[in-house]
Order: C-alpha cells, then structure tokens, then sequence
C-alpha cells in the first residue's frame, strides 16, 4: 500500500503533535519536580523526617491493634490514627513549602479517613466482607497517604534513607 503525499503530509503532522505534546509534558514535570526540590527548606524536610518517624511508629502500632482485634484496641487503632491525622494537619500549618503544605494535607485526609473507616468497621465481624463502598475508601485512603508520602520523600531524597535505617 503506497501512502500518497496529503497521506505522508497528516502522518508527520501526527507524529509531530504527539511528540510535542509528550515533550512539553516531560519538561513541565521536570520543571515542577525542580521547583518543589529547590524550594524545599531544610526544616520542612526536617518536618517530613519527624513526621515520617511517627507514621512508621504510628502504623505499626495500629497494625498489631488490628491483629489483636478486640474492640478497646480498634478503637485505640483509629484514636491514633486520628492523632497522626491532626499532627500532620498541623505540619501542613508549619512548613514554608507550598507544595509541601498541599501534600501533609492529602496525608493528612488519608489519614482522617482511614480511621473513620477503623471506627466505623469495629462492630463488624472479621469474617464478613467489608461492602465494596468500604472497601474503595480504603483504598481511596492508602492511595492517598501513599501519594503525599511519596512526594514529600521524593522532594527530600535524603529523609528516605534516613528513614530505612
């Protein structure tokens, strides 16, 4: 099949677009990611660090409430929860960081929400299927503290590794 000139002429077009498009893409998230790095103070990563400290803790605290299952426990399990919910608020109030503010509050929403989910779910029974709108909050709830962690971390390479050890 031979392409006629109007045919060769659209395909380059195409192509030419596409490239542009994804090229302009890369550079505005190149930039961006630039922006936020550069204008990181050394105390707002030092808030993620601290902050990065309790959500470790505060999660394997949470998770072995869980494992234990009783009632007392899960409703500890979400009290702190919402604890870290508040502290990370607070944080998003305390750094100088645009960028930086948006994302502690994301994690703080995860947060809030994943443990208005625990008190909501204490009554039922472990064996019973949580109704899949509970489960698309759970999900919505990891996904967003994981998202805000990750570019908080992502904007202080140096607080990842500090926090691995």
């Amino acid at each position: 099949m031979k392409m006629t000139w109007l045919g060769r002429k659209y395909l380059r077009w195409a192509l030419t677009a596409v490239l542009l498009v994804i090229g302009g893409a890369a550079v505005a998230v190149l930039m961006m990611r630039s922006n936020v790095e550069t204008s990181a103070s050394g105390n707002d990563c030092d808030v993620v660090e601290r902050l990065g400290r309790e959500w470790i803790t505060t999660v394997q605290s949470v998770k072995a409430s869980v494992e234990a299952g009783e009632r007392s426990d899960l409703l500890a399990a979400a009290d702190r929860e919402q604890a870290m919910s508040e502290k990370l608020r607070a944080a998003a109030n305390s750094v100088s960081t645009p960028g930086f503010k948006e994302q502690f509050n994301k994690w703080a929403d995860g947060a809030a929400l994943s443990a208005q989910i625990q008190r909501g779910s204490i009554d039922r029974s472990h064996k019973e299927e949580l109704p899949a709108d509970l489960q698309a909050q759970m999900h919505q709830a990891a996904v967003m503290t994981d998202e805000a962690s990750g570019a908080l971390l992502a904007a202080c390479p140096n607080v990842r590794e500090k926090l691995k050890g």
